[in-house]
């Protein structure tokens, strides 16, 4: 079991403190093997690390083999050490100083578990199994389950966002029981699946969430998103409140995060501009509102594209093509859309990347600019729209991908 051993105790810490990347982590546990050397060994190797910048995550391993912290203690201390530029036994008193203990103990048999065991995603044995090394490491079980296999990742996150719609009422346990059982189908996300059962609720405008901002600029990973979200479900605290605990952001960064959502809100900046304002905050140390100004003097004028110009900037269609077929007196995407895949001109799974790319600037989540990009990749390189979005660098939420009208 993870957690149980020497070398997983290592492996566990340097993977969920995300303190190198995936590949660099899997090519040390291939040479690690091979040569029959220990992981940190291996490590440093690689190159990633020195014998100092490894010494404070053997420092968090004995200190997790002698039962002095928690596993997850000894991750968060190690994120904090990194993120401020600190001590681990410094991060470690910081976090303790931080953490605002709540009386609430999640349950392991929670609408999370529900939802995956009614969909078929899970057995009732491998939840048992996850039960146990949920208390054992005390991570929280739909981690575990992720970290044991039993899931994917992608499908953890959809899960949780199931779990959040469930909580503000926006769907029904039956829809999300639904949804998780065809995302797991089709390999598809979440909100994808709600729109094709016709459940899908078109978020507002602006509506800019905390943990969709640290997301966009980079601040946070995929993983570590899924791993506040869980938190933050079941151990009823805020999602900031987590980020704190976690290690992932200070109160300086929480404020200046409240200041760009506000201002997203507002109208006065889109989220991609927001989510590049906070990359200068947390990276440059700047002032929010110098942030502000910076990125909206690289902004362009005017964002508004019609689905035509978005296909013949990104060499999807030429512009005779498009021009030739479509009336100038045809404004609606989805109609315009309709006419071109008639027409022969346009797939269909071409055009819903092309109209998941509309609805995203739509809602500010990216720029003209970086729409024509992500196309054009999906077209020259056969890329889906969330793996051309990846390539760039770019993180877009879900649920602002099926707005088409």
């Amino acid at each position: 079991m993870f957690g149980a051993s020497k070398p997983e105790i290592l492996l566990e810490l340097v993977r969920s403190a995300n303190v190198v990347d995936a590949q660099t982590l899997e090519n040390a546990i291939a040479i690690s093997q091979r040569l029959n050397l220990p992981l940190e060994r291996a490590l440093m190797q690689s190159g990633s690390f020195s014998e100092e910048s490894m010494r404070p995550l053997l420092a968090a391993k004995q200190m997790v083999e002698n039962n002095t912290i928690r596993l997850d203690t000894a991750i968060n201390a190690i994120r904090l050490a990194a993120h401020d530029d600190i001590d681990f036994h410094a991060a470690l008193k910081k976090l303790v100083a931080v953490h605002q203990k709540t009386m609430v103990t999640p349950s392991m048999n929670n609408d999370l578990t529900e939802i995956l065991i009614q969909a078929g995603v899970i057995t009732q044995d491998q939840l048992g199994r996850a039960m146990q090394k949920s208390l054992q490491t005390k991570i929280l079980i739909g981690r575990v389950l992720v970290i044991t296999g039993d899931i994917s990742s992608s499908l953890f996150n959809s899960a949780l966002q199931g779990v959040l719609l469930l909580r503000e009422k926006a769907i029904t346990k039956s829809e999300a029981v639904d949804a998780i059982k065809l995302s797991h189908q089709k390999g598809i996300c979440l909100e994808q699946a709600l729109f094709e059962m016709g459940s899908f609720k078109t978020p507002a405008v602006g509506s800019l969430k905390l943990s969709e901002l640290m997301r966009m600029s980079g601040l946070i990973s995929e993983s570590e998103l899924a791993e506040c979200m869980e938190i933050e479900l079941f151990k009823s605290k805020t999602f900031g409140q987590v980020l704190r605990e976690q290690g992932l952001a200070t109160d300086e960064l929480l404020e200046a995060a409240m200041m760009l959502q506000g201002s997203v809100a507002g109208g006065e900046i889109k989220a991609y501009q927001a989510a590049e304002a906070m990359r200068l905050i947390a990276k440059e140390n700047m002032l929010t509102e110098n942030a502000i100004n910076k990125v909206m003097q690289r902004a362009r004028a005017n964002e508004d594209m019609r689905l035509g110009e978005l296909l013949i900037e990104a060499c999807v269609l030429t512009r005779d093509s498009v021009e030739g077929t479509v009336s100038q007196a045809v404004t609606n995407n989805v109609k315009i859309g309709k006419i071109l895949l008639d027409a022969g001109l346009i797939t269909k799974s071409m055009l819903h990347r092309a109209l998941r790319c509309q609805s995203l600037v739509k809602y500010g989540v990216i720029s003209k600019d970086q729409a024509v990009k992500i196309l054009s990749s999906c077209k020259q390189k056969e890329q889906t729209l969330d793996q051309a979005i990846t390539g760039l660098g770019l993180s877009a939420p879900t649920r602002m991908q099926w707005s088409w009208v």
